[in-house]
């Protein structure tokens, strides 16, 4: 059985046309927002930074916020819009790539800093801590977070199906069982804060996601990616249609247009932009 990556088994347990609209499809007309490439720039430096505890400990914090910065400098999207300037964008870069660095939760040698595993999944550091055992810990930026809902927010990182994920290919590929999965959250807005949610991991909870994982990549199937379907054929899921964020982006394709003819679709999207 084909072994699909976090990423595109979330999108297709959403919704079958959710996944494959979103790949190709943005809303036209959709307004640029930072928080993608913010958090790819403060990961990117923590990737860099890791990489270095690695090599020789304690690290290279100047190079971490070096390879962030960058990140900003390299990325085009910046000039396709003025609301953001990339000093207001290079601000908060540094503040919450260094609360990222201070909160850091890796004690203990590090064995993989963003690497493939065999599904194209790329845990963001895995490491033995010294009480804990195996553990993976991946960085997540939030630009806005309410202090009220921030408990709610770590609280749901408990059925994280990426972590879960993490927990049983980590496990297989070291060949011995992961103990702790977590994010470490970092907050840009109003007031940066970075905390680690540490999530024990258990053989049984682990065997329980693979028999739910190994049901989904049986329905996404081998020709899923090799010889995908026509769209036409895929069935949307009308429950997944409204969220707590409001309408699905692929509501007009389905409901308003009713099909994913791509001249149709271009009355209302246009091609996705690079993130």
């Amino acid at each position: 059985m084909t072994v699909y990556a976090p990423t595109p088994t979330e999108d297709f347990a959403r919704c079958p046309v959710y996944q494959r609209l979103n790949k190709l499809w943005e809303p036209r007309g959709a307004e640029w927002t930072p928080a993608i490439l913010l958090g790819r720039a403060i990961g990117e430096g923590m990737s860099q930074f890791y990489r270095t505890v690695k090599e020789k400990p304690p690290g290279d914090r100047e190079l971490a916020l070096a390879t962030a910065l960058k990140v900003l400098e390299e990325d085009d999207s910046i000039n396709s819009q003025e609301t953001w300037s990339l000093v207001g964008l290079t601000k908060h870069v540094k503040a919450g790539l260094m609360e990222a660095l201070d909160t850091s939760p890796v004690r203990g040698p590090i064995l993989m800093v963003d690497e493939p595993l065999g599904s194209g999944a790329r845990p963001d550091v895995v490491y033995r801590h010294p009480s804990t055992g195996l553990s993976v810990a991946d960085t997540k930026v939030r630009f806005k977070l309410d202090p009220r809902y921030r408990e709610k927010a770590l609280a749901e990182y408990d059925t994280w199906w990426q972590g879960w994920h993490y927990a049983w290919e980590v496990g297989e590929y070291l060949g011995e069982p992961v103990k702790s999965i977590g994010p470490h959250l970092i907050t840009l807005t109003p007031k940066v804060r970075g905390e680690h949610h540490p999530i024990e991991v258990s053989p049984a909870r682990v065997s329980f996601w693979l028999k739910q994982a190994e049901v989904l990549w049986a329905r996404m199937g081998d020709s899923f990616h090799t010889a995908p379907l026509p769209v036409e054929l895929l069935t949307p899921n009308w429950f997944s249609c409204y969220g707590k964020f409001g309408r699905c982006f692929a509501y007009d394709a389905c409901h308003t247009i009713q099909s994913y003819d791509e001249d149709k679709l271009s009355i209302v999207y246009q091609p996705k932009r690079p993130t």
